[in-house]
């Protein structure tokens, strides 16, 4: 069974769900083994699947999928494990990316929410280690944000901060970004004050900033929101709610 998380259209072949979806819908794939050929996506449509058990096999002689539109959006990223059988070789994929919500969704995570991205890096002692910082999804007029994060200042070294686009309008704001650090401890104030018109409106995922680390000492630390700090405001300064975290995990040999 295949589900349109868009519609809530249910369909009984990937095909039939292909046809009766409209661009940018997103497709679920129930745990399945789905044999069907000559799958024609003419949709910008996101494919997913609901477990490690999803998969499409053919023949060695089949054409699986044809892409027949320059839109396609994804297919099959997010926290599963997608099997595609062609011939006698099976192609496995397991992608996981933080600052897309299907994946975050799949995760257990859910809009708006604080990400980082990677989620998880090894690296040696002396080695930069850059994290990015992100809102997803967040659909209200958004006027500021206060991050406040943790990590083992033992191990970690904090170089710098860098502002990310949030609040910028695409350039056309120029948002108030500051931050203060104690030992292990980052706040981040970002905010724009503008006319009512020219608030940011964050409908997907918004950059807060870009952190920079050197690794000192081996171990393992969590670079993580406290969200019992962390605060999301509109411009009347109501707080939103976050729904969720992913922190991130730095792994130094």
């Amino acid at each position: 069974m295949i589900k349109n998380l868009n519609s809530g259209h249910q369909s009984a072949t990937i095909q039939e769900a292909i046809d009766n979806a409209s661009s940018g819908d997103v497709l679920q794939l129930w745990d399945w083994d789905y044999v069907e050929t000559n799958i024609n996506v003419t949709e910008r449509v996101t494919i997913v699947g609901n477990s490690s058990g999803v998969s499409i096999s053919g023949g060695w002689q089949d054409t699986v999928i044809n892409l027949k539109t320059n839109r396609v959006k994804t297919i099959a990223i997010s926290l599963l494990t997608f099997i595609i059988f062609f011939s006698c070789k099976t192609y496995e994929i397991t992608l996981d990316n933080p600052i897309d919500v299907i994946a975050d969704s799949i995760a257990g995570v859910f809009p708006p929410a604080l990400t980082m991205h990677p989620l998880t890096q090894t690296v040696s002692s002396g080695d930069s280690v850059k994290i990015g910082t992100y809102i997803i999804e967040h659909d209200t007029t958004l006027a500021g944000i206060h991050a406040h994060i943790t990590y083992d200042a033992e191990l970690l070294q904090l170089d710098t901060i860098l502002p990310g686009v949030l609040l910028t309008n695409n350039g056309i704001n120029t948002p108030l970004f500051t931050y203060t650090i104690v030992f292990g401890q980052i706040d981040i104030f970002a905010w724009y004050l503008g006319e009512e018109g020219a608030l940011s409106y964050v409908t997907e995922t918004g950059h807060i900033a870009e952190l920079y680390f050197t690794a000192l000492n081996s171990g393992e630390t969590l670079i993580e929101y406290d969200t019992t700090q962390c605060e999301l405001v509109t411009p009347l300064d109501e707080t939103i709610s976050i729904r969720g975290v992913r922190n991130a995990t730095v792994t130094i040999q």
